[in-house]
């Protein structure tokens, strides 16, 4: 690959061709693609609560850069077969094992500490070596890149210092980027057979000592968490603080919703990228869902996981009957089908009983799950080959699946602990609005 310079602004900039930046976006582009899908597959199995919930808003970010460069890409004289095809192979072999990772802290190590840190770096080198006026259009997306994986790497590494139990992942770190190394990087450079030699070591190492990953047959959730069988409580809300809490634990409960969407985007790996593009998107939403239902339930006292259960009876109804993750996906749909109709009766409830910062929530998830019916019509239809009779089938079986799980936990379980803690918690919050109404009332005579 030539390279040529020239002075600008009393600077070497590098004078790439077009050739030279696409070539290089590329392989970006293909980074950014891979971790993204490896997060999503990833994330049923991540048992911390709190990269549970925050992964999937790192993957729509990963997901966002990812359609800058391809687009970029495109723009110079791409055609679009070549944006997803003809990667260097080596790079898509490297891809394709951080998945193996065991844990949530070997998962951390190898795409934050290596992966990500490197393309960060890369990033900054291709701003500063870019010329201003020839590669304007890149440099105008691409200098806010490293900042924001920086901010993805801090989180993460907060969350392992603070709150994640201590766990060595060192070995799978050396391993990760010996292999990176040993492949030239995310830009291919030159390699010494030393750096070759160990490349192929690294590669041998995973697949002998970390199995292929596939999809569990239970989620992975918070040691911290006291085990249930189900989230959904035996009984019906309803009075309004029964309404209130209950509705703020169904949100907390749509943490599978992000799962879901995050394995179909791993396992699905020859779907046209707007798939992929949306489903990040459908993930991340559904997590700050769970983050609505959350931020209720701890202004009320609540400790998620100890006072109110954290399980996902939906993934469990599917994956414990041979389903997959096409089946989530089509229950998934099913449920949002119903959503938009409920949403606008609930926004209504919770404004009759004074309860505003739920109506908000609640018309904020109602303007996601209207593009979510598009994302799930859409793309169900494509897997089942625009058989819409068959899509509706296999929607109807999962559902029933679904209540059916339900149905037979209760017959065994009667809801507890969380039934006593849910129910004197209730207590203290109704007497805790009774008493501030009756201070309004006085205040107002």
């Amino acid at each position: 690959m030539t390279e040529t310079h020239a002075i600008f602004a009393g600077k070497l900039v590098h004078k790439r061709s077009v050739e030279e930046a696409s070539g290089l976006l590329k392989r970006f582009y293909l980074v950014e693609k891979q971790v993204m899908r490896t997060l999503g597959g990833a994330l049923i199995k991540v048992a911390n609560w709190e990269l549970n919930k925050d992964l999937p808003y790192h993957f729509w970010q990963d997901s966002l850069r990812a359609d800058a460069l391809r687009t970029r890409i495109m723009e110079l004289r791409y055609p679009r077969r070549d944006v997803e095809a003809n990667h260097d192979p080596k790079l898509v072999q490297f891809l394709s094992m951080l998945i193996r990772a065991q844990d949530d802290a070997e998962l951390l190590a190898g795409i934050y500490d290596v992966v990500k840190q490197e393309l960060m770096e890369q990033y900054r080198l291709y701003v500063e070596q870019a010329d201003p006026v020839n590669d304007a259009p890149t440099l105008e997306f691409m200098a806010r890149f490293p900042e924001q994986i920086q901010q993805q790497i801090d989180y993460v590494h907060d969350v392992r210092d603070n709150i994640m139990p201590q766990s060595d992942a060192s070995e799978w770190r050396n391993v990760i980027r010996s292999y990176l190394t040993g492949i030239g990087g995310i830009v291919g450079n030159a390699v010494t057979p030393e750096q070759d030699a160990a490349a192929a070591e690294a590669e041998q190492w995973i697949l002998r000592e970390r199995a292929e990953y596939v999809m569990p047959r239970k989620a992975a959730r918070d040691p911290r968490f006291i085990p249930a069988p189900s989230s959904v409580p035996p009984k019906r809300a309803e009075s309004p603080i029964e309404i209130q809490v209950l509705t703020a634990i169904y949100h907390i409960t749509e943490i599978w919703a992000a799962e879901a969407p995050g394995l179909a985007i791993w396992k699905w790996d020859d779907m046209p990228w707007e798939f992929y593009f949306d489903l990040a998107r459908w993930a991340y939403d559904e997590t700050r869902h769970v983050k609505m239902g959350e931020q209720r339930l701890k202004d009320w006292g609540f400790e998620i996981g100890i006072d109110v259960p954290v399980y996902e009876e939906t993934y469990a109804s599917q994956a414990q009957n041979g389903g997959d993750e096409l089946d989530l996906m089509a229950l998934l749909h099913r449920f949002e089908i119903d959503g938009p109709a409920n949403r606008e009766k609930a926004k209504q409830q919770f404004e009759s009983f004074g309860d505003l910062q739920t109506s908000t929530h609640i018309d904020y998830d109602w303007a996601d799950e209207a593009i979510h019916l598009k994302y799930g019509h859409k793309w169900l239809l494509y897997k089942f080959d625009n058989d819409y009779e068959k899509m509706q089938e296999v929607m109807e079986v999962t559902l029933a699946r679904y209540y059916q799980y339900v149905e037979d936990v209760h017959k065994v379980w009667d809801y507890e602990p969380f039934q006593s803690r849910i129910a004197t918690k209730m207590i203290e919050i109704e007497r805790e609005y009774n008493e501030q109404q009756s201070r309004n009332h006085s205040s107002n005579g």
